[in-house]
């Protein structure tokens, strides 16, 4: 599926990005992006954002990939990938702040 090999490609991107940033920090990042794609892709795990989207509660954007940007900014370090994802979600966020959900 066409889809699924793009948003694989985008969170390929993404790791790599952290990756590279954290490895600029000093940090010793494993390198094993298809690995741990694997992994996660075919486990039932989801990461705490998503469980907050389905769960209808705040997007805790601050804390993580507004965290990693601003500090990529401050050492001039591009993570374009990074920059319109998180873009896209705190719209998300702002969007789903200005329309709070319906009662089911």
């Amino acid at each position: 599926m066409a889809q699924l090999r793009e948003l694989r490609a985008l969170m390929a991107a993404l790791m790599r990005e952290a990756g590279e940033l954290g490895g600029a920090l000093g940090f010793a990042v494993p390198d094993d992006i298809d690995q741990r794609l694997d992994f996660y892709l075919g486990s039932a795990l989801k990461p705490s954002m998503l469980q907050d989207l389905e769960a209808g509660r705040a997007l805790e954007i601050d804390n993580g990939i507004s965290a990693f940007r601003a500090i990529a900014a401050a050492m001039r370090f591009p993570v374009p990938a990074l920059d319109v994802v998180g873009t896209l979600l705190a719209g998300l966020a702002a969007a789903r702040a200005a329309s709070p959900p319906r009662p089911a």
